[in-house]
This record gives C-alpha cells, structure tokens and sequence, in this order.
C-alpha cells in the first residue's frame, strides 16, 4: 500500500508525456507544406540543384535543393504569407510574393526560370580619330532570351608607345638616418655631376612640385629632370609633401603641406591660393594625395613611420574619410594609374606596394632597389603610361628622377632633380602633371535593362583623346557586364582600334581653309569639368563663304541635356566674323546646380550649326 503513491505519480507522468506527444504529432500534421518542380521556361527541362527559399519577415523559413527529377518540397511550415525565391545560376532569379500557407495545406507549385541572351553589334571596332578631337560609335544590344537582361560597362585601354630606360640603377648602398617623413638633412658635399643624359621617351612631359630646399614651386621636363624651372615660391615655410592636378581644373595644381593647409598654385602665374585645411582622422601626416583618372575621386595617405592609412579626400567640404589601414609603415606618396590602381612606396621597408582602394590593405610588389628616406613623391604620366618617383635617395643624399616597374617594384635611375638649376641637393615632396585624363570614354546610358524576346537598347559611347600625336595608335577595350546565360559570368569585351589622323584646329584661324558649309568653330574646355568651362567659338570670314556670314548676325549658343530638353541660353545677341569666349558654370536657366551627366552646347549661326560634348562632374 506504501507503494501505490509512487506508482501512481509514475503513471501520471507516462499520461503526461504520452499527451504532449500526441499533441505535438496533431500540430506536426496541422502544419503547411510546398513542393513541386522546377524546370526551363519554354523547354520544360527540369532543373537539378537549384536553392529554392521560403522566406518570411526576410528571415528564412525553410529550404530544399531541386533532386535529379527537379522535384523540391519544403514542409513543417506555419501558416503565414511567405516569399519563394528560387535561384540556379545561370538562369535568372524568379520571385513569387505573398504566398498564403494555411494549416494542413500542401501547396504544389511548378516554377519556371528564365533566362537572358545577349547579342552585342558590333563585336569590334576599327575607327579613325582626328588628332585633339573626339569621335562618337553607337553600339546596339539585343536580348533574345525570355528574362531581362542587365548590363553595365566600363573601360581599360593601353597605348602602344615604347620608350626605353638608358640609365642603369645605381648601387644601393644604406644610409645612416633613420626614416624620417619631411626634410632631409643638408649634404655637405655639394659637387654633382651636371650632365644632361640622353633619355629616350615617346613624348616628353612635365612635372609640377615645390622644391623644398629652395622653396620654390617650380616645373622640369621629363628628358632634363637637372633643371628645376623656378614658378613662384612656395606657399610656406613648412615642408609641402604632398600634391596633384585635378584633372577638371588643368592650370591649377593643389598642395596639402605638413600643417595640414590645403591650397592650390596656378601653373601659368605660380600664384598660390589658401582655401582651408584638411585633417586626418588619425595622429599621423599627410604624405601623399592624387586623383583618380578613371571616377574624378580623391585620395590621401598618411603616416607616422609605425602606421599608413589611406583616406577619400573631398576638397569641395575639405573633409577626409578614413577608408583603412594599409598594413605598411611608412607611405611616402600615392598614385592611381589610368587602370584605377593605386600604388605607393615605403621609406621604412623600401618596398613598392599596391593599395585596395576599397579596404585600404597594402599589397607589398617588390623591393625599390634603392635606400628611400624623407620627404618624396611620386605621380602617374598618362602620356607614356609610366610612373614616376620624385625619389630622395638616402645612399647619395639627392633628389632623383625613378621610374618603377609594377609587376616587380624595381627601380630605374633617370636623372638628379635640380642638379643643374638650382644645383645642390634638392628635395620635391610631391610631384604632379595633368596628362593623366589623356582618354575618356563616356556611354549614354552606362547601365540599364533589354527587355525579353528580342529587345534591343541603343548605346551611343563618345571617346575623348587629346593629346595625341598623328599616326599615334591605341585600343580601348570595352567591358560589358551582365546576367545573360551565355557568356555567364565573364564580361564581354569589345575592342576599339584608334589612330589619330590629321584635323584642322580650331585655335588656327588664319590657317583654316573654311568650308561653305562650315562658318562656325566651337570648343569647350576644361571636358570634363566640375564648377564650370569656357567655350570659345570662331565666326569665321572668308570670300568663299555668303556674304551673309561676313555681316553682322545674330549668334545662338544654347546648352541642352541628353534628353534635348532646353538647359540655358549663353549667348543670343549679334556677332561679327571673329573669336570669342563665355563661361558656364553647370546651373540652368534658374541659377539651379545641374546633376553630373553629358550635356550638348550647341551653337547656331542662321541655318548652320556646331554641337560639341560636355561632361559635369559633380
């Protein structure tokens, strides 16, 4: 008798248990389920191992992987409303929204996927460019396939040039101080061989920097990098360690010293320009900002000699955004190539890095060759595809003229910085020059959506190339991007082959042979620009022209969007046969700033009429 209240406690919970189980097994079987097959739109092949999704609250409620048969089912599902997403590459993403599941409902759902082709015309291009100007190709993509079809393009070219390297590097022998970031210590012995020697490039080009010795912002030429060409002082007594052109404003050059103060010198004029400072987020010093040539941004390195971070400078809100560590310990400058990589040395480890622009992280290439200490800079020529450093060799106390290779960070001696004109040991913390926008190329539109079954969008792709000599010749290649199932995943390329041939200028006027047909001349520049541009336009007189053109008339020079909607009139006023200019400051007729995109000046003289490309870059 003792025993029956242990017994019966037992048996109570046995009950219980076997209760919750049957409660469970009743709520397993009220619970929802979907299934079904999976196959190619049009075709009805099934599709294996495809991820199909149920999603609720953007949170996943189950998943299952298409069998051999294409056959899937996802069950134990609460009754809810749910998203499908059933997803095999390279077919297109099918979506089906607001799936209602009740309790004890088994849901059979077939799914088709589709899928988009793409066919690009033409697949190559073989175009003459006139020397200074521009060309415009229109490019045309069909979609035959049953999905839409995204794309989106951009660009890399090389230039076929050769120039050799005649210098041998020197010898690399250490020097006694330790890396220091500014200026370096007076040589004593100021007895430098002043010899000119031959170099041999494709197109000489100059470099712009401060001198910091002497201090002076000042200019010398590739092929005679011992002469130093005195501008202007520099802006101040402390060092200037770092530099560049804005490819939107060619005759200004902007300088961001040791004290953080940002402004910028006019080429022409060395007339320098204080606009504010600009702070690094962390206690470290500016040594190195550039452009980049191929998206118009900013960027800048710092240092301490222990850490180097890159930053995204805005020089408008002169602000600075921390973008990473680089992992190095001593960046002394940075450059972006015409391929948007970016690249910069260390005066620590005298080593070539590249740097991510999107993480900051510094990828170590080579050794430089060379015992690198101080103050010294290095820019991108897009006129030889080359870059340069405006090196302090610590082994020899000079300033010296290298040229770098990027495949292994090597070296290359070319000439003393100033061992001519100033003479002694001279010091650039930066160096610059404004060829580095020497080929544009601009699409309209730059991404979009082909609709199914033989959609097609036209793409009109404009390329800019100043700078160019005759017979000169290069490829651009063209990278489209998108979803299609043929190529998957691999852009398709589509080369274009340049050669510049002769063209008349416009800044020739006495040696133009006008044309009855051509009365009008219009250039704008800079293109592309930021704040604003000139445009100059010609009437031109001849005695083969009417004599209408040789009167007084009235002159039109509008400014339109892509869309050929009216933007803002500049001129509209009677003109006489000769040269005249007009700025535009990117507003429309309302004073209101316009968005960044491709604009028309188009300049109207009686019946004839001259249309010339603008891009604004905001």
């Amino acid at each position: 008798m003792r025993k029956w209240p242990y017994l019966s406690l037992t048996f109570l919970i046995l009950i219980n248990l076997s209760i919750d189980l049957w409660s469970q097994d009743q709520n397993r079987e009220r619970l929802g389920s979907v299934n079904g097959y999976v196959y190619e739109y049009g075709t009805g092949v099934e599709i294996t191992d495809a991820f199909v999704t149920l999603v609720d609250h953007y949170e996943a409620a189950g998943l299952s992987l298409t069998d051999e048969n294409g056959y899937y089912e996802i069950s134990g599902i609460e009754a809810d409303i749910y998203d499908l997403y059933v997803y095999s590459p390279p077919y297109l993403l099918n979506t089906l929204s607001d799936l209602r599941i009740s309790e004890d409902d088994n849901l059979n759902l077939d799914i088709e996927l589709l899928w988009a082709e793409i066919d690009v015309e033409p697949d190559s291009y073989l175009v003459n460019v006139p020397s200074g100007s521009s060309i415009d190709l229109v490019m045309i993509i069909t979609n035959d396939g049953c999905g839409e079809l995204e794309y989106s393009f951009s660009y890399t070219y090389d230039i076929f040039r050769e120039y050799s390297q005649e210098k041998d590097m020197q010898q690399y022998q250490p020097g006694e101080y330790a890396p220091a970031l500014g200026k370096a210590p007076a040589r004593v012995d100021h007895q430098l061989a002043a010899e000119l020697h031959p170099i041999t490039i494709i197109r000489d080009n100059q470099f712009f920097g401060v001198e910091n010795n002497n201090e002076m912002f000042c200019y010398f030429d590739e092929g005679g990098p011992e002469i130093l060409n005195y501008v202007g002082p520099s802006s101040s007594n402390c060092f200037s360690n770092a530099g560049t052109f804005d490819f939107y404003e060619p005759e200004l050059v902007y300088e961001l010293n040791e004290d953080n103060e940002f402004g910028y010198y006019n080429v022409n004029s060395g007339e320098y320009m204080f606009l504010g400072q600009i702070f690094p987020g962390e206690e470290e010093t500016w040594t190195g900002i550039c452009v980049d040539p191929t998206t118009g941004d900013w960027y800048g390195v710092t240092s301490d000699l222990v850490n180097s971070s890159l930053y995204l400078i805005d020089p408008d809100e002169m602000n600075a955004e921390f973008v990473g560590n680089t992992g190095q310990p001593g960046l002394i400058d940075i450059c972006i190539d015409g391929n948007g990589d970016c690249w910069s040395y260390d005066i620590v480890t005298d080593v070539f890095v590249q740097i991510d622009k999107e993480s900051g992280t510094g990828t170590v290439i080579g050794p430089l060759g060379f015992d690198a200490n101080f103050g010294q800079g290095m820019t991108w020529d897009g006129l030889n595809d080359i870059i340069w450093l405006a090196a302090f060799n610590q082994s020899t106390m000079l300033g010296e003229l290298r040229t770098v290779d990027t495949f292994t960070g090597s070296t290359m001696f070319w000439g003393i910085l100033g061992g001519i004109d100033p003479g002694g040991s001279c010091q650039m913390g930066w160096i610059s020059n404004s060829s580095f926008n020497e080929i544009q190329v601009y699409f309209s539109p730059d991404s979009g959506v082909v609709y199914p079954f033989g959609g097609q969008e036209m793409v009109m792709i404009s390329i800019d190339c100043p700078g160019f000599d005759i017979g000169e010749s290069f490829v651009i290649e063209l990278h489209i991007k998108h979803n299609a199932i043929d190529p998957y995943s691999e852009d398709i390329i589509i080369p274009v082959t340049c050669i510049i041939i002769q063209t008349e200028s416009c800044e020739q006027n006495e040696k133009i042979k006008t044309s009855f047909n051509d009365p009008l001349k219009l250039c704008v520049y800079p293109n592309p620009f930021r704040s604003g541009t000139t445009m100059k336009y010609m009437i031109l007189n001849s005695e083969k022209q009417p004599k209408t053109c040789s009167e007084k008339e009235v002159v039109r020079l509008s400014i339109y969007n892509l869309k050929g909607q009216f933007v803002r009139t500049l001129v509209n006023e009677v003109k006489t046969p000769g040269r005249y200019e007009i700025f535009w400051d990117g507003r429309d007729q309302y004073g209101q700033k316009l968005p960044s995109g491709l604009y028309l000046s188009r300049i109207q003289l009686g019946a004839k009429s001259a249309i010339r490309k603008m891009v604004l870059v905001r």
